[in-house]
């Protein structure tokens, strides 16, 4: 619907045919012997973002995915801003959906929720409709009960959250206690199960979280383990010590 918004199709489209992740769509495309297509791709929607910038911008559409394209240069100085480095310093590498991706430490990316954060806090700032529409309508950057989805839901219009490839998280919070605060997390082994009971013990440990929050996000503080047979063979939960006097 939003490629058709902006008189665009499929075609336009260079983010590579996926599955679909959701397993009701996905039934449902092999029920009706239908063909995977760039559609179902999980990145589809970011493109399509993309590709009304192009228009907006008078940008040619065509490989709009190479990084010497005017719109990767322009993320790419949108990045360096954020992060206070200049651009030709960031190293970059090809995405699933083969996009640049910026290579980024931890604190830069903390950094660049924070600022960006502190700019949705401005009316002005084009950050305030982003930060705003997320969090209105956060099932869009995920699905309804996906972690980042319903972290976002519970803090009632004051964060944005993200979940990223190889278990990154991050999070953006206009908090009461520190200001406009980012938050990134990265889990070495790339498996994002553990990632939930370790958000939620950071922003218990940050005191940026009360506790009608968490009483909403309650079933993500343990996971619960099954095998295939179901039997439950354990649980996952969070016994994080943090350091918070080395919060700035």
């Amino acid at each position: 619907s939003m490629l058709s918004k902006i008189g665009l199709n499929e075609s336009n489209l260079l983010c590579g045919v996926q599955k679909p992740t959701d397993e009701n769509e996905l039934q449902r495309v092999l029920f009706n012997n239908e063909k995977f297509s760039q559609l179902h791709n999980n990145c589809s929607g970011k493109h399509t973002g993309m590709l009304s910038a192009c228009l907006a911008n008078n940008w040619s559409l065509k490989n709009y995915i190479s990084s010497e394209h005017p719109l990767q240069k322009e993320i790419l100085n949108i990045v360096s801003k954020y992060i206070n480095r200049k651009s030709n310093t960031i190293l970059t590498g090809i995405d699933g959906c083969s996009l640049p991706t910026c290579f980024l430490s931890l604190s830069e990316m903390a950094t660049m929720l924070a600022k960006y954060t502190r700019d949705a806090q401005n009316d002005l700032n084009p950050a305030s409709k982003i930060f705003k529409s997320v969090a209105k309508h956060p099932e869009m950057i995920n699905d309804i009960d996906g972690f980042d989805t319903e972290l976002v839901r519970a803090f009632n219009h004051s964060a944005i959250a993200k979940r990223g490839a190889m278990a990154v998280f991050v999070v953006g919070i206009n908090t009461i206690k520190y200001g406009q605060i980012g938050i990134a997390i990265k889990l070495i082994d790339g498996d994002s199960t553990p990632m939930p009971p370790i958000v939620l013990k950071v922003l218990e440990k940050l005191e940026v979280i009360d506790s009608s929050e968490l009483e909403m996000l309650q079933k993500f503080r343990i996971v619960e383990q099954y095998n295939w047979n179901k039997i439950f063979t354990g649980k996952i939960c969070s016994e994080l010590l943090l350091n918070t006097s080395s919060v700035v």
